[in-house]
């Protein structure tokens, strides 16, 4: 006898059971279902055929048709599990075809009609605003709730913030928009943060215990507290970005002292407690090649024996120790 099927219910799980589509993985929801042989339902075991359709009737096949043997039918019901590629479900309608034979039966499989429409499940219905590009609409407030762990980024001027963000905050970039609330804890990976923007409070002394303030600092101690740094390289002061002064070191420690013109120098690997005091202009430099060697200002001096000295003028070279010009131009020793 040819078995007459009635559908129960048919319950496409968007929302549990389907991953985007850019997922390689099958994608598989519930299909619930009665059979009836000769007008009752039926017992025992069959063999099931369904087949994803494009309309209700016709040669409308989207492929991918899944047989699934030795299904238990117990007075009439059944429920299988059936996959399908996510991207056949691109919003248009669908329809299941489905084809029935006995569990114990290896013949030919006979095709039951109507066609069944598949529809989505109430709450699955919001799945449709999600897509590879994100979601569309608003999202319920407890569709936030728990822990994400990959960076975040916001970057539109519009997003405003309300409320209180916890922990650590690593990979949080916050670089357009407002936030109004309190961050919780110890502000580890915060970048981009515009301090004008920071509202609303102050900063505790203690966190600038580190900092040198702009007015000035108060019980500082000797020896302990410094402007400047720990590794062997020259300390710059810059006006428009130009060097007006340099305090610099070489092996020995003592340091070479260079002011005025960017452009003058204290040369020389073992040269130390040099001191270039004054301008030296831009295209007329002062230079020093030894020790304890001083140009008091002026252009385009040379001190190049230790001790020398050369308190002024222009164009004057000292090429002897312990020597000195007190001004004038293109005086030599």
């Amino acid at each position: 006898m040819k078995p007459q099927f009635t559908a129960l219910v048919a319950l496409v799980l968007f929302g549990a059971s389907f991953p985007l589509a850019s997922d390689a993985q099958p994608n598989t929801f519930t299909y619930q279902g009665r059979l009836d042989v000769g007008g009752s339902p039926a017992s025992g075991v069959f063999d099931l055929q369904f087949d994803l359709m494009s309309a209700a009737s016709g040669a409308a096949s989207l492929g991918g048709e899944q047989t699934i043997e030795d299904v238990a039918v117990t007075n009439g019901l059944f429920t299988v599990q059936i996959s399908s590629s996510a991207a056949a479900f691109d919003g248009s309608d669908r329809w299941i075809e489905l084809r029935v034979r006995p569990g114990t039966n290896t013949g030919a499989f006979s095709t039951l009609t109507p066609r069944q429409p598949i529809t989505s499940a109430p709450y699955a219905i919001r799945a449709a605003n999600v897509d590879a590009a994100g979601i569309s609409g608003a999202i319920p407030d407890a569709g936030l709730i728990g822990g994400y762990n990959s960076p975040v980024s916001f970057g539109n001027a519009a997003n405003v913030f309300n409320g209180t963000f916890y922990g650590n905050y690593y990979g949080l970039s916050f670089v357009g928009g407002s936030f109004s609330g309190a961050f919780i804890g110890n502000g580890s990976g915060l970048g981009f943060l515009n301090a004008s923007q920071l509202l609303g409070g102050t900063v505790p002394s203690a966190a600038l215990n580190n900092s040198w303030r702009t007015l000035g600092n108060s019980g500082t101690i000797a020896g302990t507290h410094f402007i400047g740094n720990t590794d062997n390289k020259p300390l710059e002061f810059r006006i428009n970005k130009q060097r007006v002064l340099s305090i610099g070191t070489n092996a020995n420690g003592s340091p070479n002292f260079i002011a005025g013109s960017p452009a003058n120098t204290i040369t020389g690997t073992n040269t130390e407690g040099a001191t270039i005091s004054g301008d030296g202009m831009g295209l007329y430099p002062s230079t020093i090649t030894a020790s304890y060697a001083t140009i008091g200002g002026g252009t385009f001096h040379i001190a190049g024996e230790s001790w020398a000295t050369i308190a002024g003028g222009r164009d004057n070279i000292i090429l002897g120790n312990h020597s000195a010009i007190g001004g004038g131009r293109g005086n030599n020793i």
